[in-house]
């Protein structure tokens, strides 16, 4: 009997030393825990402020560390990718976001900043993509509806870009940016009152918010009241003598004002700031053709020309712009005359607005066997006369279908694109293992335009 009790007792007694060791081991752990994470926060902190100094290449020494020391947490190679976005390494940076997004899926912000570096390479698409992600995870973050606003914006999408930068503003009521970007849109809609209201409330919470002041500006020009132009372009000056735009406009104002002088004067102030403002040289030309120095007009003209080949239908889009009587008939006379100048000079110059159509579809080979790899070849047109590049990129996706089901829907899909130049695309497509008759349906889309073509296969 005392030799049961005994036992039972020591039993007890390393139960209860088991346990407290347990207790221990998982507190040490949560220490642990505790300690790495600071140590985490504490380098990360490090980093961000090398960025904040411009130190990008220590930076980038003290993220790498950061990966090399916990290649397990997702975090350090999104601070990474970021150090490497901020240095134009783009394609590195990707690398480290998706890293990131592989490790920790349901991050919102991994998205967000993935959206902005597809913006700044123009993969406008695809960031909308992942900015709409990160929405749906997190809606409470303002910068991902700014982001999201402008990149709807680049695709001329400018119903969708002001309902994201209105949420923004809703967010962020007491930041200056949001209501510029809202006059910004307004104002490419033609909406002046509504533009103004924003320029001016954005310049009320931030009165040296220069790009709200310069659209406030130009709000007053194409309006015809060209004092009010002018006292904003000097506020502009003023606040930032080297903003080469503002010189430009304020020369024009000068010029439509009669004050002459001051009008090339500016124009020239503006050339000498930034060598490759178009504009400037493009109202230079007429100047210098109204003052009849027709063979400085045509060089100025001719130098517009090669710094913007598209500079016609860039000066037909600003014409579209004006409302003041006054400034129409200014803007038709300067486009009239570098007209004659180009055309006399022999440059081909670019008409039409911008085009994209899907021209015809086919495979290769014709017959297509089951278990074996085939080509989809895609002949597109796509142009854009109002921009100065000979290469466009349009995004395609294709579906196959059967009946009225979706058997595969492909992703976005890049396609870099001649300007104004027939383009082929051929499709490399992984076999198919479902004998039968399908429908591919090919689907491109360039900024607001979108062109489809279906084709019919037979697979045996």
């Amino acid at each position: 009997m005392i030799k049961k009790i005994f036992s039972q007792r020591i039993f007890l007694l390393f139960t209860v030393i088991f346990l407290c060791m347990g207790c221990s081991v998982v507190d040490l752990y949560a220490r642990r825990g505790k300690k790495k994470s600071k140590i985490i926060n504490s380098r990360t902190q490090q980093c961000n402020s090398f960025i904040r100094q411009n130190k990008l290449d220590e930076a980038l020494k003290c993220a790498t560390l950061l990966v090399i020391d916990y290649p397990k947490n997702a975090k350090v190679y999104s601070l990474r990718g970021q150090v490497y976005f901020i240095k134009g390494e783009y394609k590195i940076a990707l690398k480290d976001i998706n890293q990131a997004i592989s490790m920790k899926p349901k991050d919102s912000s991994f998205y967000g900043l993935r959206g902005i570096i597809k913006y700044r390479t123009g993969d406008f698409l695809t960031a909308i993509e992942d900015f709409s992600r990160s929405i749906k995870l997190n809606s409470k973050t303002a910068g991902t509806y700014r982001w999201r606003s402008s990149t709807y914006e680049m695709l001329g999408k400018r119903k969708e870009a002001l309902s994201d930068i209105n949420k923004y503003i809703k967010m962020m009521p007491k930041v200056s940016d949001g209501y510029f970007r809202r006059a910004r849109i307004n104002y490419e809609e033609k909406r002046m009152e509504e533009s103004l209201a924003d320029c001016y409330m954005a310049i009320a919470l931030d009165s040296k918010n220069i790009s709200a002041i310069d659209l406030k500006g130009s709000i007053y020009l194409m309006s015809g009241e060209l004092n009010k132009a002018l006292a904003e372009y000097n506020r502009v000056i003023d606040l930032s003598p080297k903003t080469s735009k503002s010189y430009s406009n304020r020369g024009l104002v000068y010029w439509l004002q009669g004050k002459r002088r001051e009008g090339i004067e500016d124009m020239k102030k503006a050339i000498k700031l930034f060598p490759k403002l178009f504009p400037s040289y493009y109202h230079l030309g007429y100047f210098m053709h109204q003052e009849n120095n027709k063979k400085i007009a045509k060089s100025y003209f001719l130098r517009a020309y090669e710094l913007f080949p598209k500079l016609l239908q860039n000066r037909e889009y600003i014409l579209g712009s004006a409302i003041a009587p006054q400034v129409i008939r200014y803007y038709k006379k300067e486009l009239f005359v570098a007209k004659e100048y180009l055309l006399s000079s022999g440059k081909y110059l670019y008409t039409g607005k911008t085009k994209l159509e899907v021209k015809s579809i086919h495979t290769k080979p014709k017959r297509i066997r089951i278990g074996k790899k085939f080509i989809i070849a895609i002949k597109y047109m796509v142009s854009d006369p109002s921009i100065n590049s000979k290469k466009l990129q349009v995004y395609m996706n294709f579906r196959i279908i059967k009946g009225e089901k979706v058997l595969f829907k492909s992703g976005s899909i890049v396609l870099e694109s001649k300007n104004s130049v027939e383009n082929t695309r051929y499709q490399n497509m992984n076999p198919y293992q479902r004998k039968g008759s399908f429908n591919i349906k090919v689907t491109l889309t360039y900024k607001d335009k979108t062109s489809s073509k279906t084709i019919a296969i037979n697979i045996s």
